[in-house]
């Protein structure tokens, strides 16, 4: 069994920065006071969003990343998609939606770039979609 507030809250504590054990609170020197790029980042999208239905967000597993927090899932609809840990589906999905007119934003964690390389589905989807392999 794991600590319980991160059992409760997977999401948030899928990575999180140092962090006091007995609370869960992020250790001071590390707290962060300011906007970051996720923030920025998720208002820019979800403004452009509303502006135009043709843009689309894709995510591979960390939807916080690009700051897609539930909340913020919920409010872009059907323009958010988290591919899950399938970085290739989502190369494959942002490659398709662009062909047919979308506008997609694809955001991934540079650790897991490698399974773009050399990954078959994802070259028998282009193949499928004439799309770029």
């Amino acid at each position: 069994m794991g600590l319980p507030y991160a059992e409760e809250h997977k999401e948030t504590w899928h990575w999180h920065l140092p962090f006091y054990r007995e609370t869960g609170e992020t250790r001071k020197e590390w707290a962060e006071e300011e906007e970051d790029y996720s923030d920025f980042t998720v208002e820019f999208l979800l403004r452009k969003m509303k502006e135009d239905p043709s843009v689309l967000a894709i995510t591979a597993g960390v939807p916080g990343g690009m700051g897609f927090t539930e909340e913020k899932r919920k409010e872009a609809g059907a323009q958010f998609v988290d591919v899950g840990i399938a970085e290739q589906s989502g190369v494959t999905l942002a490659s398709g939606a662009a062909k047919r007119g979308a506008k997609p934003v694809f955001s991934r964690r540079r650790a897991f770039t490698e399974s773009l390389r050399s990954d078959r589905p994802m070259t028998r989807a282009s193949i499928l979609f004439r799309l770029p392999s």
